[in-house]
């Protein structure tokens, strides 16, 4: 999937060098394949929503980690978290996080905060976190010293159904900025323990959380379906890119676009190179881009 991507970046960039990416969400290293997978979009250039995972964090100078926290807008996996909170910045963050190894639990639940109630069922099974990840296998993050100022999202259950602590909590720091830590490794983590549709709607809510407005356009039943959305400099246009990372052909996938989006004119750019009126309904083959303009 990480060659997929690569490959569908470098064909697309001639299309889109006029255009400048939007959205809330800005990832560094290791991010970009999750929220592909999940259905929503995501640039590397500067946004108000910041997805920090993995050894990113050691990256950045304490004076920026903290400038970072206190702007907010922020989700940070344990690794990050771990590492920020090692520098006394467990103010910002609303807890103190340690990494570890040790397996904490067995299963999560998903706690009503967390607002995933479209989809059912509330328990995501660890199957004693193994992710099939190339580097930090099993590593979580332990907290404790939670503020009471913190909502908590989900949480890890042992063997007997008994609360063992956060899994992942949403916080306003004394700054004012917004974050949510999620109390496992994200980086090369493939596991089932991520990769569910009760854990997506659970990143696709905190992520609307953090920035303070729905998503611009999302998937909102499919797996392993991409979307990037680019608007022009003057802002009048859009375009929407939708990629089946499926072996299968996808039909009439569902998306959630936002008001901005849903009031525009969709048009599909076609073989002849022309645009054509369109709709997000039809087939999507696999790995077979498909290009969607909304302007005025």
């Amino acid at each position: 999937l990480e060659k997929v991507l690569l490959v569908f970046r470098l064909c697309m960039w001639s299309i889109f060098r006029m255009f400048i990416g939007i959205f809330l969400l800005k990832v560094r290293h290791g991010g970009g394949v999750m929220l592909s997978r999940f259905g929503i979009p995501h640039t590397t250039r500067e946004q108000p929503v910041k997805l920090l995972i993995g050894n990113e964090s050691r990256k950045l100078t304490t004076a920026a980690a903290r400038a970072m926290l206190e702007k907010g807008g922020l989700m940070l996996d344990s690794s990050a978290a771990a590492d920020l909170s090692a520098r006394g910045l467990n103010n910002f963050l609303g807890a103190y996080i340690a990494q570890t190894n040790t397996l904490p639990a067995i299963a999560e639940r998903i706690l009503p905060a967390a607002d995933t109630g479209r989809i059912e069922g509330r328990r995501v099974y660890n199957f004693a976190f193994a992710p099939a990840s190339k580097s930090q296998v099993c590593a979580f993050g332990h907290i404790d010293g939670l503020s009471p100022e913190a909502t908590v999202l989900s949480e890890f259950l042992d063997a007997y159904g008994n609360v063992v602590s956060p899994s992942a909590y949403r916080f306003t720091n004394p700054s004012g900025g917004r974050i949510v830590v999620v109390a496992v490794t994200l980086a090369e983590n493939r596991s089932e323990s991520v990769f569910n549709f009760r854990k997506r709607e659970m990143f696709r809510k905190s992520f609307e959380w953090l920035g303070g407005a729905p998503l611009p356009v999302s998937v909102a039943d499919e797996a392993n379906i991409g979307v990037w959305l680019n608007v022009s400099a003057d802002g009048g246009e859009f375009l929407l890119t939708v990629v089946n990372f499926r072996p299968d052909v996808v039909v009439d996938p569902k998306f959630f676009l936002s008001d901005v989006l849903r009031r525009r004119k969709i048009s599909e750019l076609h073989e002849d190179g022309e645009w054509h009126p369109g709709c997000l309904d039809g087939e999507y083959h696999p790995c077979v881009a498909r290009v969607f303009r909304f302007s005025r």
